[in-house]
């Protein structure tokens, strides 16, 4: 079988998101003055914000914590600091090669103002055949949804 097609995943494939993602994270935790174990950002490296938020606040049991709100703040502080967010190092260069030899799509649990974001900062915004963000599909990761 002969390829003809590569999807591409965002964070951690075209960009280091994941560091800036857990600082604004470990934020919007701090100002209901929660201090999380560094095992449970690990634990949800690469799920969607709302997956952690949902099931942090369940497991905390605090009725007037409400995911949210959190995941609001959260997304708020993320763009406060996403100029952090670095591209990785020869992710550019191996798209546009891509480009010219097989048909490409993106496929990310990124929002689509972040997916916007991280491809304008890449110089790539109109060089995906095809887009799926957060706002394609309804099952987030590690559910085969979003590349399907």
């Amino acid at each position: 079988m002969q390829l003809s097609s590569i999807i591409f995943d965002m964070d951690g494939v075209l960009i280091d998101s994941e560091p800036v993602h857990k600082l604004a994270k470990k934020r919007a935790f701090e100002r209901f003055g929660i201090s999380l174990p560094e095992d449970i950002y690990e634990k949800y490296r690469g799920r969607p914000d709302d997956t952690m938020m949902i099931e942090v606040v369940r497991s905390i049991g605090d009725k007037n914590l409400e995911p949210e709100e959190l995941i609001r703040i959260k997304h708020e502080e993320f763009e406060t600091i996403e100029h952090m967010v670095v591209p990785v190092r020869g992710a550019k260069e191996f798209v546009l090669w891509s480009r010219t030899r097989y048909r490409i799509a993106l496929a990310t649990s990124a929002t689509p103002r972040n997916r916007r974001a991280a491809l304008s900062l890449l110089g790539l915004e109109n060089s995906f055949d095809f887009i799926v963000d957060s706002s394609g599909f309804s099952k987030p990761k590690p559910d085969p949804e979003v590349f399907e």
